[in-house]
């Protein structure tokens, strides 16, 4: 199975549920492994993901406006700020508007 490969899922037995069968030599020793993709899973990972995204993006915001509220001592020091802001943001990118 190629790494990602949706085409290399086929339906299982199960409801709801999707195989892919893969092997690899690791050390000389052969190894066969079985993915399994369950479609609830899948949903309630998104879903997940989904509400820490939105958290994150609720933070940033916050953040954000804090930085805005600040006073600089020269015009290179919002950027340098927004630098270091975006820095400690893991999903998120600040982009600058003229």
């Amino acid at each position: 199975m190629e790494k990602n490969s949706i085409d290399a899922f086929v339906p299982s037995k199960i409801s709801g549920y999707r195989i892919a069968s893969c092997s690899n030599d690791s050390r000389g020793v052969r190894q066969r492994w079985l993915v399994i993709e369950s479609e609830p899973r899948k949903e309630s990972d998104l879903k997940q993901l989904e509400k820490r995204l939105t958290k994150k993006y609720t933070q940033a915001q916050s953040q954000l406006r804090k930085l805005c509220q600040q006073e600089f001592a020269c015009a290179e020091d919002p950027f340098n700020a927004a630098k270091l802001l975006e820095s400690q943001l893991p999903f998120h990118q600040l982009a600058c508007k003229y």
